[in-house]
């Protein structure tokens, strides 16, 4: 219907509108928890304390406002966090198909040989992790976003003005070299486990003509392996980004305080909600976009 490059461009968009749809509030809530510097879990705590306090970090000011206005506070930075979802998935889940293939042509020429099952899952993996890679140029949008979630008060000194915004820029990629260890291994997991689902596990003959129950399967398994690998360097990535333009804290200086105060523990802060909240909108914005470019694309 479409053509193939316009269906690598619709499929992910779509699907990246409906996840910032479905997912937004979650992932705010998930970002709160990551930036909160004291533990989550109070010891010897009354149920209902303990509820009050994890309300407090997820909502916020909006703890005892009306339910509507609740929601809404967990859709702060929605235009920031649309600009980066739409591009980055876009980026994402449509460039890696282009560099997958372009690295199956140059070692089918270099080397001969067929299309293995090992090839396939490899040079899938290695297009994840290069595509990890470049998503550095989105971290500006990024970082917008997440102070929208966790420091509305650095968001403002930020966009108070457009001169500001652009002299700021530089300093917006604050923590890239965090959003580069986080992608590459997370992106390599991502799709290497989910090929190997399909290849492996599934036994899908052509990837292109997966059905979407296949397509679920393996988005399943590559964004649980991808968030468990992941995890430690969103934690990292996530406080040194959420600080206010004038008193930055290096990664060393979070990881030093993280294990001082918190503990090793820490870095997989989470990690059961995680996998419940961020899994199922990796899951979705993949096996989606997957199907639509397959849909699209003919």
């Amino acid at each position: 219907m479409y053509g193939n490059k316009r269906a690598h461009i619709l499929g992910p968009a779509i699907a990246s509108c409906g996840e910032v749809a479905l997912f937004y509030p979650m992932d705010t809530i998930v970002k709160r928890c990551i930036s909160y510097q004291d533990h989550i879990i109070l010891k010897q705590a009354s149920w209902r304390h303990q509820r009050d306090h994890v309300l407090r970090i997820a909502l916020r000011d909006a703890k005892d406002a009306p339910v509507y206005r609740q929601l809404i506070s967990l859709y702060n930075g929605l235009y920031f966090g649309l600009l980066y979802k739409i591009t980055q998935r876009v980026y994402k889940f449509g460039g890696q198909p282009f560099v997958s293939k372009l690295l199956h042509e140059y070692f089918e020429n270099r080397n001969g040989g067929g299309n293995t099952s090992a090839r396939r899952i490899m040079l899938d993996a290695l297009a994840g992790a290069m595509i990890g890679f470049g998503e550095i140029v989105l971290v500006p949008i990024d970082v917008l976003k997440i102070k929208a979630q966790t420091n509305p008060q650095a968001l403002h000194e930020i966009t108070r003005s457009w001169s500001n915004t652009v002299r700021t820029i530089p300093q917006l990629y604050r923590g890239a070299s965090w959003t580069v260890l986080r992608n590459v291994p997370g992106s390599l997991t991502l799709f290497g486990v989910s090929c190997f689902t399909q290849q492996c596990v599934l036994r899908v003959p052509n990837t292109r003509k997966s059905t979407f129950y296949e397509l679920f399967l393996s988005s399943v398994a590559g964004s649980i392996a991808s968030i468990v690998i992941s995890s430690p360097f969103d934690v990292i990535k996530t406080r040194v980004q959420n600080r206010s333009l004038h008193s930055p804290q290096t990664g060393a200086t979070v990881i030093r305080n993280i294990i001082t105060n918190e503990g090793f523990a820490a870095f997989y802060r989470g990690i059961l909600p995680k996998i419940c909240t961020i899994g199922p909108k990796v899951v979705f914005s993949f096996t989606v976009a997957q199907y639509l470019i397959n849909y699209f694309g003919g």
